[in-house]
């Protein structure tokens, strides 16, 4: 198979006044950079740059740990001390976290194991260990847990006994009706600090483009951590969440392109054909091309001949890309601060990347029906109904949104 890249990015690519900044960035966005991105590192770092844009957007980008790797690699000399040692902070207390975290995946897979409760997790630790091949290479901040929707109720419990407590407490009636509705729940332990995000489908559910869960159960990988294997999903189907994932949060983190890049690195081999046959019979096609897009033009991924011409045959995606580029490295405002381009506080009109890679007209006209009529437990907190009048929820959501974004009435 044909593998190619395009060239890294010059500065001529990059219409930003932190040019230099940006390409550093992107340059030190790998967990073995090229020997070209390694000498470009080394020039970068002797250039007069701005050292807090770089460690702001690198936070918000959740590549500090990448950051730190290059950077003590390169000339840690010519950068201010001051810097260095902040992000050092940031990479040891980076690496803690994920310790207690991998250390409280383990014992939950054990724990589920005992119960007869089959779970999948992603993300968080497997991602890590999959893709980066180091704890320590990548920000995570929960642990993912997939279980049979027929388990939800069954899982959630395991989870309260051990401490955790519900985003929303719900009777097991109404976590029976929330699971056919929504797709996940998170659970959170204040003593350990530490938030579990409880999945019965990786995706938005009654969308074309969201996997039917058995399709992933059929095929399963494991990872090790230590002697215990845990269960996960092939590279194939995480590749696909990952795109779809991405575009679900309208790519405005980098270390998501991150995640597809080292994925694609330590896993040459994928079945391409397979991720072709799923993606075109999910309709996520134009979501995993745009994932590609972003991995091969931000970040110098090879990608083969036929993925390649894939994202040339296709307008839309340069257009997006450049929308999503202004997004992850803005123009600093007055306080020398880069604009936070993240998804909190967003309205629905700030969805356009993720709506413009949904192709299917059913999954867009489902988008608005579904974000503007499905009611879900903060509609169920208002008022309690009798199973006979769960119906009026469907209203009683609208009205909520009505007052919230319409009339402006406080939070709703």
């Amino acid at each position: 198979m044909t593998l190619a890249a395009t060239p890294i990015l010059t500065l001529t690519d990059l219409d930003s006044p932190q040019r230099l900044e940006v390409e550093l960035l992107l340059c030190c966005s790998h967990t073995h950079p090229s020997p070209e991105q390694v000498s470009r590192i080394q020039e970068l770092v002797e250039r007069p740059l701005d050292w807090n844009y770089i460690y702001d957007r690198a936070n918000h980008h959740h590549i500090l740990p990448l950051l730190d790797r290059q950077l003590q690699n390169s000339k840690p000399d010519a950068i201010p001390i001051e810097i260095l040692e902040r992000i050092r902070t940031n990479f040891n207390e980076n690496f803690q976290r994920n310790l207690c975290l991998t250390a409280e995946l383990i014992k939950l897979s054990q724990l589920f194991e005992t119960q007869q409760v089959p779970m999948l997790t992603f993300k968080g630790p497997v991602l890590a260990q999959i893709a980066y091949g180091n704890l320590a290479l990548r920000q995570f901040v929960d642990i993912d847990i997939l279980v049979a929707e027929a388990d939800v109720i069954g899982a959630s419990k395991l989870l309260i006994d051990r401490g955790y407590e519900p985003q929303f407490k719900l009777t097991d009636r109404q976590l029976a009706i929330s699971a056919t509705l929504q797709n996940e729940q998170w659970f959170w332990h204040e003593g350990k600090q530490i938030c579990v995000d409880l999945h019965w489908s990786i995706l938005p559910k009654h969308y074309s483009f969201t996997p039917d869960p058995q399709t992933l159960w059929n095929k399963i990988d494991r990872v090790q951590f230590g002697d215990r294997e845990i269960e996960t999903l092939t590279p194939e189907h995480l590749l696909l969440f990952l795109c779809a994932h991405g575009a679900k949060h309208n790519w405005w983190r980098l270390y998501w392109i991150c995640d597809i890049a080292e994925l694609l690195r330590t896993h040459p081999d994928l079945d391409w054909e397979y991720i072709d046959r799923v993606s075109g019979r999910f309709g996520t096609r134009r979501m995993l091309l745009l994932g590609l897009y972003l991995a091969n033009k931000l970040l110098d991924v090879p990608l083969p001949e036929a993925q390649l011409t894939q994202l040339a045959s296709d307008p839309q995606l340069p257009l997006l890309f450049t929308e999503i580029q202004d997004r992850l490295f803005p123009v600093p405002n007055t306080d020398g601060k880069a604009i936070a381009a993240d998804d909190s506080g967003w309205t629905w009109r700030d969805y356009g990347i993720y709506r413009s890679t949904i192709t299917s007209l059913g999954d867009r006209v489902w988008y608005w029906v579904d974000a503007i009529s499905t009611p879900t437990p903060l509609e169920w907190q208002i008022v309690t109904l009798s199973p006979p009048l769960f119906p009026l929820y469907y209203l009683i959501r609208i009205v909520r949104l009505s007052l919230k974004y319409i009339f402006r009435i406080g939070d709703v």
